[in-house]
């Protein structure tokens, strides 16, 4: 079937392989490129805003689908009360997970919030989540490869 496309849109082909992840400077690396089989040199991060409830299903769901996960978790606290903030630190301490928490006073928005939570990252790879997202499956091979 043909497409037919909009004035001033072209159609381009596309090549790829799976090779390409060779051409990283870190394919070589025993625990592999770009993020690492366990992550390894990824930081998954996301904000939190009172809704401690998501953040802990998502922290879950990274235990459970990735129980060797060698990263980071960082979350932003967008200016939760002190409730959750002592909730959410209460499950933190029984996490096998490497979590850091990085507090702000006030809730900054989405958009400044996101931003101040990279400017913390001390990986080479970032992912960044909504916290009302969680796994059902381990997706590091999958964005290894990707």
């Amino acid at each position: 079937m043909a497409v037919k496309l909009l004035n001033a849109v072209d159609a381009l082909n596309y090549a790829t392989s799976h090779l390409h992840r060779y051409l990283d400077e870190h394919a070589a690396r025993s625990e592999g490129p770009n993020i690492g089989l366990r992550g390894e040199h990824l930081t998954i991060t996301f904000l939190s805003l009172d809704r401690v409830d998501l953040s802990r299903r998502l922290l879950n769901s990274i235990e459970s689908q990735m129980p060797d996960f060698a990263g980071e978790v960082l979350i932003f606290d967008n200016g939760s009360s002190k409730r959750t903030l002592a909730t959410l630190r209460e499950f933190m301490s029984h996490s096998n997970l490497r979590i850091r928490l990085v507090q702000s006073e006030e809730n900054l928005g989405v958009a400044c919030g996101r931003n101040r939570a990279i400017a913390e990252v001390n990986s080479s790879w970032v992912m960044s989540l909504d916290n009302d997202v969680f796994f059902i499956k381990d997706p590091r091979r999958t964005i290894q490869m990707e």
